[in-house]
């Protein structure tokens, strides 16, 4: 089934336990960020799995328990969800004002997810259109095991922002480009140059959601990141403000350019027009996972570890 103006859409954020995630912690803050401990059930309102791989569709009835979850009792349908995002969104705490404070979860795709944002498509795209609704899903840490833990980089670390592509640049970084399947170069040894290309895998646990090609894949239920649009420029104050007082953007926070009131912390840590200086990587290579399937959360949307009240999604 092809998409269709106001379907629901998910924008799939997947959260790692990550052995080495805050690496070049000067640089990058915890610019990509790892899920902080989950409470237990009693906590949460869980709902089974959506999508039924015999017949390519959704379930009804789990799709309307999940509309009622995020928008009310009364709301069943897409239209329903439409209506209550007076605001253009529903964040976190507004789902958990409609549970008596329990957060959302959701199985889709054989994985448990957590629902943490509701807001629209800004761009059309290969299966969205402008105005459509999208779900930001966060990977539930009950649903990771022991063995999902992958290094940030290729193996090394270094604080330098000037290499060509520094160890903290997610674009060509290895845990997007292997863990998560999104396929393309990582940066080898000493940020000089980038790895031979590394293809997607169909055996990878994320092969559905990154991969059109293998089977039960949910791709073109899938939003992009340069299609949500707010992630162009993400912001929250509150975020920034909790962690410096000068408004500084994390490299990696977003995949364009700051906002009026935001600003690199200094010129190196501006990946994005980092061809300047003749041998530094095009600034193209910083935002190509905005083209991405799934991909690891900013600080920006979740707020600081341990911290409340802040973030976009307000987790």
């Amino acid at each position: 089934m092809k998409s269709l103006r106001r379907n629901l859409f998910v924008a799939a954020a997947s959260a790692l336990c990550i052995a080495v995630f805050f690496v070049a912690v000067s640089l990058a803050g915890g610019a990509k960020r790892a899920r902080a401990e989950r409470g237990g059930d009693d906590q949460w309102v869980n709902i089974g799995e959506i999508y039924n791989d015999s017949t390519s569709r959704f379930k009804a009835g789990e799709l309307g328990r999940l509309y009622q979850a995020l928008a009310g009792s009364d709301v069943t349908t897409i239209e329903g969800l439409e209506s209550a995002m007076t605001g253009g969104s529903l964040t976190s705490q507004n789902f958990r004002a409609q549970n008596s404070g329990k957060n959302v979860s959701v199985s889709f795709g054989g994985m448990k997810w957590d629902a943490v944002y509701l807001t629209t498509a800004q761009h059309d795209g290969e299966n969205t259109k402008a105005g459509d609704i999208i779900l930001d899903l966060w990977r539930s840490a009950d649903d990771l095991k022991s063995t999902d833990k992958a290094t940030y980089s290729g193996g090394w670390v270094s604080t330098t922002a000037t290499l060509t592509y520094p160890s903290n640049m997610y674009s060509t970084s290895k845990i997007r480009v292997d863990t998560l399947n999104a396929g393309g170069q990582y940066s080898q040894y000493g940020g000089s140059a980038l790895e031979e290309k590394h293809e997607q895998d169909d055996a990878n646990q994320y092969a559905r959601f990154t991969m059109s090609t293998v089977a039960n894949s949910v791709t073109k239920y899938l939003a992009k990141p340069s299609e949500v649009g707010y992630q162009a420029d993400e912001w929250d104050e509150a975020t920034a403000n909790s962690y410096n007082s000068n408004k500084y953007y994390f490299p990696n926070d977003a995949y364009g350019a700051p906002k009026e009131g935001g600003q690199w912390y200094n010129n190196d840590c501006n990946y994005l027009d980092n061809n300047r200086d003749g041998g530094r990587a095009e600034g193209a290579k910083y935002k190509t996972w905005q083209d991405d399937y799934v991909w690891l959360p900013s600080m920006m949307e979740t707020g600081r570890v341990n911290d409340t009240g802040d973030g976009i999604w307000d987790t």
